[in-house]
């Protein structure tokens, strides 16, 4: 029992990093997103302007620009990053907790069997929400750091 919930420390402290990195990954593509309607947005304020001052056409230049923001709205729209990034966030959060419930079987001196099984549904469970594709370097980054932490912390030989 003691390598089930060595499994589970490890398991729910991968998830957790891995999630959260995913939520940060979500937001700064739709930052990034944002950005560029803004900048397309001002730019073709600035085209119109300038133009308008020199008594010169601005129609291509307009229709690039109101191209360019119109493209990062939809997409923008179409990927439902900050969706994904609130949804990630969340489920980090609820493997962060799940890894504190591990980590109190870890401690104590014999461990609820039933207890072990509820929380390895929920080990399973709780990620299963968040529809959007793996990210294996992501995750294999986050398991290189979770082995780090609870390989440094706990040792199934204990």
């Amino acid at each position: 029992m003691t390598q089930q919930i060595w499994t589970g420390l490890l398991d729910s402290e991968r998830l957790t990093r891995y999630y959260s990195r995913l939520a940060d990954k979500y937001t700064f593509r739709q930052r990034l997103l944002l950005a560029v309607i803004v900048l397309s947005g001002l730019s073709t304020d600035v085209v119109i302007i300038v133009n308008s001052l020199q008594g010169t056409p601005m129609g291509i230049a307009l229709l690039v620009l109101s191209g360019i923001a119109t493209l990062a709205g939809v997409v923008n729209f179409w990927l439902q990053d900050s969706v994904k990034a609130n949804s990630a966030r969340l489920i980090s959060n609820q493997y962060a907790t799940l890894y504190n419930d591990w980590k109190r079987l870890w401690y104590q001196e014999k461990p609820d069997e039933e207890l072990v099984a509820v929380l390895t549904e929920r080990l399973v469970s709780i990620g299963a929400a968040l529809d959007c594709p793996d990210d294996h370097d992501l995750n294999k980054q986050a398991e290189s750091e979770a082995d780090r932490v609870v390989g440094g912390e706990f040792s199934p030989a204990a």
